[in-house]
């Protein structure tokens, strides 16, 4: 196709020289001028641009950093596929949510496909060989948190604790922490990011919906309302309450500001404390 592209705009360069020749035609020239340029100008893109997907270590090339900052594969396909969140526990080893099916599912009649996988790195040089399923069956998985030693998984409706009791690598406790989160519409939108602050509760995004949440392991409670609004929980408790702002997917926190989500359309934004009996705004 290069040969082509470079073939015609010879061949309307050359023409273009032999209209001008006769200068009873010179102003065709005017026109065929921008046309070979800007094929000129294609035939130099497309030179330029990946030809097929590039290997994992080539990848790292297209990379930029900040002065100072180093990216290094740790973990790549087929080791792991379709990973969408990734924490660490207390012994290094690496814990990798698979959403596998989204955003349709795995198809008609087949069971869910999204999974936690365990990586480890044997040998300590950084490269994370050995996997392991952790837990599987899910549908939309989407956030991973480790806790006493095992972890929370966010996968609406549920939010689900795995923990391998058995040194095998495999949960065989799966226990259903909260249920009631919405997901009955886009598999995007969805509670999603357990993650540990500072002030000892677990936050969770609410993927921009409502949701009337409860505990199994307390039916006395009542129904906890999360009204489009972030919210918090605190382990071994079960005591889920809301909090400031409404974030999408991710986030993290700091000394000044419990919590920093993101949406699509909002990189990062800061949710003060509630202050006064008053939500903050996001």
């Amino acid at each position: 196709m290069l040969q082509k592209a470079f073939g015609l705009t010879v061949t309307i360069i050359a023409s273009a020289i032999e209209v001008h020749r006769d200068k009873a035609k010179s102003a065709i020239v005017l026109c065929l001028a921008p046309a070979a340029v800007l094929i000129l100008l294609l035939f130099s893109l497309q030179a330029r641009a990946i030809d097929g997907p590039l290997t994992p270590e080539q990848s790292l090339q297209y990379l930029k950093t900040e002065p100072g900052l180093k990216v290094e594969l740790v973990a790549a396909e087929p080791l792991v596929v379709d990973p969408v969140a990734v924490a660490w526990d207390e012994k290094g080893r690496m814990f990798v949510v698979e959403d596998r099916g989204y955003p349709t599912g795995p198809g008609a009649g087949k069971p869910p496909a999204g999974q936690v996988v365990m990586l480890e790195d044997t040998d300590g040089d950084g490269r994370y060989v050995k996997r392991t399923v952790y837990a599987d069956g899910l549908t939309f998985p989407n956030g991973v948190m480790p806790w006493n030693g095992g972890i929370y998984v966010t996968c609406a409706p549920y939010l689900y604790y795995f923990k391998d009791t058995k040194g095998d690598g495999k949960a065989d406790v799966k226990e259903i922490v909260f249920k009631g989160f919405q997901d009955l519409s886009t598999t995007q939108l969805r509670v999603s990011h357990p993650a540990l602050n500072i002030d000892n509760w677990v936050y969770l995004t609410s993927g921009l919906t409502a949701a009337k949440v409860t505990a199994p392991a307390h039916p006395e409670r009542a129904a906890v309302v999360l009204n489009r609004v972030d919210g918090r929980f605190r382990p071994g408790t079960d005591d889920l309450e809301e909090t400031a702002g409404t974030a999408q997917f991710g986030q993290t926190s700091s000394a000044s500001s419990p919590t920093f989500g993101s949406r699509s359309t909002n990189a990062c934004a800061a949710a003060p404390a509630r202050r006064q009996g008053r939500r903050a705004c996001w």
